[in-house]
């Protein structure tokens, strides 16, 4: 998958069987999956041998975090970083409001998310960042575009799943 912006993305496996059934219960609100889901990224970030300087997450749209009582992909990067001994800075912040990305297709879910993000400080160093599952890699992209702008030197996507 070609993803602009990230030098090298890994993911615990495809989006299928019970992984795909925890995120979705996950993020249906079950936070009591959320270590389980962590130790995974943790093996993942292990297995993919480097050390990153922090973790930035993908942020949950206010919206969701409201509906699901938690901000699913804040509480998995925090528990990895602490899981790690690894700082966490949940720097990425939406521009604006974006249009949920399920249903739509490459070219759409990329118009939906370009320019969505931004940063309130400058970045440095190697960034782990963080998604549950990356689809087509937009929202992944353009988080890292911004990442860049900002500052980091290297960035690596790390994720549940893919599709």
């Amino acid at each position: 998958m070609d993803l602009p912006h990230v030098d090298q993305c890994w993911s615990a496996g495809p989006y299928s069987d019970w992984i795909r059934d925890c995120v979705l219960s996950y993020k249906s609100g079950r936070i009591e999956h959320r270590d389980g889901l962590v130790e995974i990224l943790a093996q993942v970030l292990k297995s993919a041998n480097f050390s990153p300087d922090c973790i930035v997450n993908i942020p949950s749209p206010v919206d969701k975090v409201r509906c699901r009582g938690f901000d699913t992909m804040g509480e998995l990067s925090s528990g990895l970083a602490k899981t790690l001994g690894i700082r966490h800075q949940p720097v990425l912040k939406f521009t604006r409001k974006v249009q949920d990305q399920v249903g739509l297709n490459r070219t759409e879910r990329a118009e939906n998310i370009a320019a969505a993000f931004t940063m309130e400080q400058l970045i440095q160093g190697q960034i782990a960042l963080i998604d549950d599952v990356i689809t087509t890699g937009a929202t992944v992209s353009a988080a890292a575009r911004t990442l860049r702008i900002f500052g980091a030197k290297k960035i690596y996507a790390i994720s549940l799943c893919r599709t």
